[in-house]
């Protein structure tokens, strides 16, 4: 444990010696191009979610479309073979 505290107090003090060395300019900078990557990852990510929901959404309206079109199919061949019709009122 105490092996991985060492290394952890190490690292953090590189990483603080790193900072110091570097003025305000590079430090906006990195933090700049830092912020500029995440953005362009979470807008990757929600457009990848976006287009997977949509392909489900275009699927779904294509098997409703062809159940209609099924129905619409059926309807008219068993009204051309005098086949179920409904009955009317009056």
């Amino acid at each position: 444990m105490s092996e991985l505290l060492t290394k952890i107090s190490y690292s953090f003090s590189a990483l603080l010696s790193c900072i110091s060395l570097m003025s305000l300019n590079h430090f906006a900078l990195i933090l700049g191009m830092f912020l500029g990557l995440m953005t362009f990852v979470v807008t990757w990510v929600y457009k990848h979610k976006t287009y997977k929901l949509q392909q489900q959404y275009s699927q779904h309206y294509q098997d409703v479309d062809k159940t209609i079109t099924y129905n619409k199919r059926y309807s008219q061949e068993a009204e051309s073979h005098g086949g179920a019709e409904t009955p009317k009122n009056g």
